[in-house]
Formats: C-alpha cells, sequence, structure tokens
C-alpha cells in the first residue's frame, strides 16, 4: 500500500521505500530497469535532455577509473551512476579540488584521487566509473545556479535552490515560491532569490516530468547566465526520509495522484517517445547492466 495509516495521508519516504523494493524486484525477475533508474545514469540521462530539447554540459571524458581520470581545470569529477554529490569534485585548478558534498579543498589531483579511492572502498560510491565535464559558471555569479525540483508526473511539490560558494546554503520552496521549512538542512538555510527565471524553470520541469513514464523523479537544473542545463535525474533523493510529517504527507499525496494520472494516460495509450527511444537504445545494447 502506498498511504501510511487510514485517514492520515500518503507518506513520501514509504512511497520510496516501495520503489526501491519494487526496482530490485524488477531487476531480479527481468533484468530491467524502471525508468527514472535507467535515467539516473549520467550519460542516458543527458541523451535523454537532448531529444527533450534541453542542454548538458559538455563530456570530456566518460566511464572510465578514478587512475584514468585527468582532473583538468574547470572541470566537474563525478560517479556515473550516483546522486546527492558523492564523489563529485570540482577541478578549479591542479591546485584546488573542491569534493562538492563537504566543501573540503584538494590541494593536488593524486590526493583527490586517493580520497576517491577511499569513498569507493567504503562504499559511498560504489562502482569505479567516473566522468568529467566542463564547469559550468556564470560570469556575474561564480558557479551555476543549481535548482533541484521535486517533480510528480507533471507538477513540481518541491523547490531547492543550493548555494555552493565557499560553504554550502539551501532555500527550500513550495510551487508558489513561498518559502518553506521541510525538515532539511534547517542549520545551512538562506533566502534564496524568488525570481523570473524559477518560474520558467517550474514549467521546464513540468513538461520535462511528463517525458517520463514515472509518478516521481527529481530533476535537476543549472542556471548560467540566464542558459539552462540539465543537472541530472535523480530516482532517490538523499535524505528523503527526513522531510518533516507535513512535507512527507503533502509529497506522498503528491505521489499517490501522479501515479494514478500516469496509470490512466497508460491505460489509454499515451506514448513516451522520447524515452522509449532511450530505453530501446540501451536494452538492445546491453549497456545498462554494465554502465549503472
Amino acid at each position: 500500500m502506498l498511504s501510511s495509516q487510514k485517514n492520515k495521508g500518503a507518506s513520501f519516504a514509504h512511497c520510496l521505500d516501495q520503489f526501491k523494493v519494487e526496482s530490485k524486484a524488477i531487476w531480479s525477475r527481468y533484468r530491467l530497469r524502471l525508468p527514472t533508474a535507467v535515467l539516473d545514469n549520467k550519460l542516458v540521462g543527458y541523451e535523454f535532455a537532448s531529444l527533450c530539447g534541453v542542454p548538458t554540459a559538455k563530456i570530456i571524458q566518460l566511464d572510465v577509473s578514478i587512475d584514468e581520470l585527468k582532473f583538468s581545470a574547470n572541470t566537474v569529477i563525478k560517479p556515473m551512476a550516483e546522486n546527492a554529490s558523492k564523489g563529485v569534485f570540482i577541478s578549479y585548478s591542479s591546485k584546488k579540488i573542491v569534493y562538492l558534498d563537504r566543501a573540503i579543498i584538494h590541494e593536488s589531483a593524486p590526493f583527490a584521487k586517493r580520497y576517491a579511492k577511499r569513498l569507493l572502498k567504503a562504499g559511498i560510491v560504489r562502482h569505479d566509473r567516473w566522468m568529467s565535464e566542463e564547469l559550468l559558471k556564470d560570469k556575474k555569479d561564480g558557479l551555476a545556479r543549481d535548482i533541484k525540483f521535486y517533480c510528480f508526473y507533471g507538477k513540481v511539490g518541491l523547490i531547492l535552490d543550493t548555494h555552493r560558494e565557499e560553504e554550502i546554503r539551501r532555500c527550500w520552496f513550495d510551487v508558489d515560491l513561498n518559502y518553506i521549512d521541510s525538515g532539511k538542512y534547517n542549520s545551512a538555510l538562506f533566502k534564496g532569490k524568488r525570481d523570473t527565471i524559477l518560474k520558467e524553470l517550474i514549467k521546464k520541469a513540468e513538461k520535462l516530468s511528463l517525458e517520463i513514464p514515472s509518478p516521481f523523479v527529481r530533476i535537476d537544473f543549472l542556471v548560467c547566465d540566464s542558459e539552462v542545463y540539465l543537472g541530472e535525474f535523480t530516482p532517490v533523493p538523499a535524505g528523503y526520509d527526513l522531510f518533516n510529517e507535513l512535507w512527507d504527507k503533502k509529497l506522498g499525496n503528491m505521489y499517490v495522484d501522479a501515479a494514478v494520472r500516469l496509470g490512466s494516460d497508460i491505460g489509454v495509450g499515451k506514448i513516451f517517445q522520447n524515452y522509449s527511444m532511450i530505453a530501446h537504445k540501451y536494452n538492445a545494447s546491453n549497456m545498462l547492466e554494465n554502465k549503472i
């Protein structure tokens, strides 16, 4: 069941717990992945975004081991299939490499690689498969603005605006751009800009999520000099069980509502053309098992 206790509404945490259970069962039974798990692979997600008309950062290296990676200046280093900034580095120069999630500065590429190997050994990063891409920088504000949208098949439920210069700070909005208390990151909050770009991105996120046959996906955008790029698709955001009771229930109800609308669309024959092209390509070439 998707709901928690009777008359208390659904639970977002329970919905994603169930998603993880079903994902494992489907993989075990059919060797297939659910749509958002397919798009969680960076390469696949980027190709899908391009089909949908959303640009991405330029890829420099793809699917290499940590030993093969070049920490070139002004690049982003990331695992092929992780989320929540796990194992993501920003290489500003040979003497300034930042571990994105912790704002830890490494003074050299060899030191950063040793750190990455510790992440692999600890299981924080699951596979030694990495990529590097251009670092998107805004001429005025430094790093590209990182904005994440909790999308429920055509509807945005929650927005997270993350500021990563010097220290990590975060701002939560609801879909009407009200500042809200979600229960997460309360010790590192700031008042983000409620600007026109957010309104535009809500529409873009909702439209893009309708291209994916899934009741939920988090869509991350990077905004750089007024240009919008895809960051990534995330099926299960880290800390999804840390929302307070109010937002766990709101997002859970949105999940259930989205599942019903999605089922209805599939029932009357909706074809997810762009996703189907991507899924067919990677299933046919047997790349998903190897790359995700």
